[in-house]
């Protein structure tokens, strides 16, 4: 089996800034907002990005789905995008959950880590094989369909 390097990268970029962008709170509350303008800007960010982060990610699927043919390509290209997707969205919460800790100066960070990443495994596993991996899937089904017309 081959390992399709170009889904796998599309896949952990993508799922790694939406686990980073998970963590959006964090960053609202540091700029010290009203709460109107906090909830305003709460429902701004999570609007956008559930508008835009599906349209990215199907665009950026589709136009690499052109160049595969995935009847014959079917666990090269399916495998990586689940790994990708998982990887990315771990690599992401922990990254941004370990700053949040060294910013916060919490001296516990290194025992919180460990179990932050068991919660992580599990919340990246369900989050990536729920959202990245479908919509990544679609768009690569969808460009095959169109180009076997």
């Amino acid at each position: 089996m081959k390992f399709n390097w170009t889904v796998f990268t599309v896949a952990l970029i993508f799922s790694f800034v939406v686990g980073v962008l998970s963590h959006r709170m964090f960053y609202l509350g540091l700029l010290h907002l009203s709460p109107q303008m906090y909830n305003w800007l709460w429902s701004l960010i999570g609007v956008g990005s559930f508008i835009i982060s599906p349209l990215l990610l199907f665009t950026s699927f589709y136009l690499i789905g052109r160049n595969i043919d995935l009847a014959s390509d079917f666990l090269s290209v399916l495998v990586p995008l689940f790994i990708g997707s998982w990887a990315g969205q771990l690599i992401g919460r922990l990254g941004i959950s370990w700053y949040i800790f060294v910013s916060l100066g919490w001296e516990s960070a290194p025992s919180t880590l460990l179990s932050t990443l068991l919660k992580y495994l599990w919340v990246g596993f369900t989050m990536a094989f729920s959202f990245e991996f479908f919509v990544g899937f679609t768009a690569l089904a969808t460009a095959y369909i169109v180009k076997k017309r």
